[in-house]
């Protein structure tokens, strides 16, 4: 299963990567889906789809490695194909993206986000 197509590769061009897991992604689709729906400066709106979009490309490589190992084993889940998926799903590897700064407040209201959705965008954002 190993690691990655996306380690090492942008981050040697770029300043800016941050590691994540597999389950970090998966984790962060509904805290984006969250957050891109609050009321954000344009500039903020714009970098954080950008991020939503950003993490697509992992999770679709995630998705087929999962597929795969489904397939290999005859779609049986079985204690070894377990301890694949958790290995799969905890691939570490280095993301090139940079944290998104999102105001605390916008427009003179404070920008409601629910704890739970800044512990799994933790990697992602930064509230300022």
């Amino acid at each position: 299963i190993g690691h990655s197509k996306f380690a090492d590769s942008e981050c040697n061009f770029r300043r800016v990567c941050v590691k994540v897991t597999y389950a970090d992604l998966l984790n962060a689709q509904k805290g984006f889906d969250d957050l891109l729906e609050q009321s954000l400066p344009v500039r903020v709106s714009v970098k954080l789809f950008a991020l939503a979009k950003a993490v697509q490309a992992p999770l679709g490589e995630f998705e087929s490695a999962r597929q795969k190992l489904l397939k290999d084993n005859g779609n049986e889940v079985s204690p070894a194909v377990t301890t694949q998926f958790i290995e799969l799903i905890g691939t570490e590897f280095d993301l090139p993206i940079e944290k998104v700064v999102v105001p605390a407040e916008f427009n003179g209201h404070e920008i409601a986000v629910k704890p739970a959705t800044l512990a799994v965008l933790d990697k992602f954002i930064e509230i300022k």
